[in-house]
């Protein structure tokens, strides 16, 4: 592609058998840019939505990553692996007889709405600075001690020996995996959980709640946030892209649309210039009438004519004061401002297209 791309969200469909990083690589080469970073890792045998951020839309990956993850997997009791994933050795092995969609039904409610949960011992996680993962392939296996995720939806779809037919021409068709030898069962779940859940951790932990093992034999990330499977597009359509224009619409879109689930403040064009050089929002800026918006809440400050120029936070304590600036994302031309300021307390994500920056991300980091 000889056209350069900057700034832009890209809803990509990661196809099992790559790393989430190997996808960077791919759109940095084929666009042309350096600057290209991921929004939540999928492991290399899943399937389904990478949000590719490039330019400057790096730099809003934090708040896409945080962003409702929507999930379709196959889980097979009465297995376990060394990964919990099918790219592990199987470790255990116990009866399944009692799983069922009864019994399922009766313990999926432990595991919904805000649980704690523990990263899975093949994880990016770190514990004095080592990677869960490097210890595991150590021989030093360390469990990461419970965090607080939210579940927000578990619903079992189809169930081993249920006819698989009404998932034909679903996007599960790919699930339905043969049953293993030794009798385990499947079944298939849609799961909508917040950023940091680990769903094959949450294979392991369902089935120890039946009284057996567990494992993930396949998943597909079906969205996040407002980014669709459906929409997506593989990434080996992009090696047949020559420009810019020949990229779908609805497989992307400028930083100001990604952000669209956050409340939007147009600020005067005589407060462009502050508002650039890392400035408040002042009450007086907006008028008599000043919106609702809850205190701390992200808001996305935009000029007269549309554009995307800062991320601000709701503050009330400030004096005559609105908003205060969180990072800046446009400059002003003829002022000696200072372009991309970050104002927040959260590390910058300039660049995030290191393999494991996101490694707590929802449907697991990649493992190595």
């Amino acid at each position: 592609m000889t056209q350069m791309i900057h700034d832009l969200v890209l809803n990509v469909c990661k196809p099992p058998g790559i790393t989430s990083f190997d996808v960077v690589s791919r759109v940095r080469r084929l666009l042309g840019i350096r600057k290209v970073g991921h929004c939540g890792t999928l492991d290399p045998f899943a399937r389904g939505v990478l949000v590719i951020c490039t330019g400057k839309g790096t730099r809003i990956s934090e708040y896409l990553m945080r962003r409702t993850k929507v999930y379709e997997g196959v889980m097979r009791f009465g297995v376990k692996s060394s990964t919990g994933d099918p790219e592990g050795e199987i470790i255990e092995t116990r009866d399944s007889s009692m799983v069922t969609p009864s019994s399922l039904g009766e313990v999926i409610p432990r595991f919904t709405g805000k649980i704690m949960q523990r990263p899975h011992r093949v994880s990016a996680i770190k514990i004095n600075g080592q990677r869960l993962y490097d210890l595991a392939r150590e021989g030093k296996p360390v469990e990461a001690e419970a965090r607080e995720v939210s579940i927000d939806n578990l619903e079992l779809l189809w169930f081993t020996g249920e006819d698989p037919e009404p998932f034909a021409s679903s996007l599960c068709e790919n699930h339905l995996v043969s049953p293993g030898p030794d009798g385990e069962v499947d079944a298939l779940f849609r799961i909508q959980c917040s950023s940091g859940t680990y769903i094959r951790s949450l294979a392991e932990d369902i089935g120890e709640a039946l009284g057996t093992v567990g494992m993930l034999m396949s998943l597909v990330r079906t969205s996040v946030g407002d980014f669709r499977i459906s929409n997506s597009l593989p990434i080996e359509k992009y090696d047949q892209l020559t420009a810019l224009e020949e990229l779908p619409s609805s497989a992307v879109c400028d930083l100001n649309t990604a952000l669209s689930f956050m409340p939007e403040l147009i600020c005067a064009d005589s407060s462009v210039r502050s508002i650039c050089n890392g400035g408040s929002l002042l009450e007086s800026d907006l008028g008599d009438d000043l919106p609702q918006i809850d205190d701390e809440a992200l808001v996305r400050i935009l000029d007269s004519r549309g554009a995307l120029l800062a991320l601000h936070r709701r503050s009330s304590r400030i004096y005559g004061g609105f908003t205060r600036p969180e990072k800046v994302l446009a400059s002003f031309e003829d002022s000696g401002c200072r372009d991309e300021t970050d104002f927040s307390d959260t590390s910058d994500v300039s660049d995030a297209s290191d393999e494991n920056a996101d490694s707590a991300e929802s449907g697991d980091s990649e493992k190595h």
